[in-house]
């Protein structure tokens, strides 16, 4: 059946409860699953109770940051949007998928800042990855941030 209902293929990166990793061959009978400690699984396909796959559909990844009340919030949010714009044309996250980036937005007023959020859509086992490496360049930049107040649109207000 995980064949026939294309559950699973190779080179999907997978948990199927007992281990999870990249397939690397699907038979009628088994699934082998290379783990990212390097070791090897082949597991029978009858023992394959439920199955995750991270590599068929499209995950959303979601970074926040915080920007002090004195700070202006559009030239944030727009370097914030010109980072991710960035990041998601270089040749490694193109081959991860990464696209769909919304602009950014208002997500929270915390007490000491307003929170930004950024959302794009990546394949789901680099999410994480995409998160992490967008936190990078935001706080470098970030270092300057500009010192007068304003805001971000929040979703569904129109824009100027």
């Amino acid at each position: 059946m995980l064949i026939i209902e294309d559950q699973l293929g190779v080179g999907d990166r997978v948990d199927v409860g007992v281990v999870e990793g990249d397939v690397e061959r699907l038979t009628l009978r088994s699934t082998v699953i290379l783990a990212p400690d390097g070791v090897r699984w082949y597991v029978p396909n009858s023992a394959i109770r439920h199955a995750a796959n991270e590599s068929q559909h499209k995950g959303r990844a979601s970074v926040k940051i915080g920007v002090s009340y004195e700070s202006d919030l559009r030239p944030v949010a727009s370097m914030f949007h010109d980072v991710t714009l960035a990041m998601a044309a270089e040749d490694r996250w193109v081959a991860a998928g990464v696209e769909d980036i919304r602009e950014p937005f208002v997500a929270d007023l915390a007490a000491n800042a307003v929170v930004v959020e950024v959302r794009a859509s990546v394949v789901p086992a680099q999410r994480r990855a995409f998160e992490r490496a967008l936190r990078v360049p935001w706080s470098r930049r970030r270092a300057r941030p500009p010192s007068t107040c304003g805001s971000v649109p929040r979703r569904g207000d129109p824009q100027p």
